[in-house]
Parts: C-alpha cells; sequence; structure tokens
C-alpha cells in the first residue's frame, strides 16, 4: 500500500510522461532496469547535459555529474512553515522550508519539465 507521498508509476503513465517530455526535444530516457521497477524514471537532458529523475516517492532532482562526484538538487515546489520553537523558558516561531511532494506523477512530469526549461535557459545565458 502506497503511503500518502507515493504514486505507482504504471507503464502507460511512464510512456505518457516520456512521449510528454520527449516533445520538448533533447530528452532521452536513461533509466536502469532497477530504476524502472522501483517506479523512478531517469532522463538525461542532450542541451544542458544534466540528468533529471522523477521518484514515486514524490521528489522530483536534478542531478549534474561531474568528474568522480555528483551534485543533487531537489526541484520540488516548497512552503514556508512557522513553526514553534523553545529555547530555555522563552518560545519563539522559527519559519521552515518544506518540500511539497508530488502524489501525482504528471505534476510530477511538469515540475520536471519546468526544472528542464529553468536549467535550459541559465545554461545558454551562460554559454
Amino acid at each position: 500500500m502506497a503511503t500518502p507521498h507515493t504514486f505507482t508509476l504504471t507503464d502507460d503513465i511512464r510512456k505518457h510522461i516520456l512521449l510528454t517530455l520527449c516533445q520538448i526535444g533533447g530528452i532521452s530516457d536513461v533509466s536502469s532496469d532497477t530504476q524502472r521497477k522501483n517506479g523512478t524514471i531517469f532522463i538525461f537532458d542532450t542541451e544542458s547535459k544534466v540528468y533529471y529523475g522523477i521518484y514515486s516517492s514524490g521528489y522530483v532532482r536534478r542531478i549534474v555529474k561531474h568528474v568522480g562526484w555528483n551534485q543533487m538538487y531537489q526541484i520540488n515546489p516548497v512552503i514556508k512553515v512557522k513553526r514553534p520553537a523553545n529555547y530555555g523558558n522563552d518560545q519563539y516561531v522559527s519559519y521552515m522550508v518544506d518540500r511539497i511532494l508530488f502524489t501525482d506523477p504528471i505534476e510530477a512530469m511538469y515540475c520536471c519539465i519546468r526544472g528542464i526549461l529553468n536549467r535550459r535557459k541559465d545554461y545558454y545565458r551562460n554559454h
């Protein structure tokens, strides 16, 4: 049974997502068999040379590979949450940032598309 922050990626939904992503051009599916089995879509943007992962846990990540190490960025939207905090006998209010995890794979795909387009815009501005 899925937890509130997961989704099930059926073959039909996976095909729909990959076809939609391929329409923006320069995208290839590089998911391993294990990633496919786990419900992960792993793609490579040939234009900006960056990988993206859509995970069934609800996360969408940008992965920049370097020689010997990788940088991973969560690109899920965030919300600012007010939380009470105590310091000794004093009470304060602190603000934390929470990631919004997707429960719908199509929404996660749109987040990934926004990430790809934003990264390309930055890439072409700097190259």
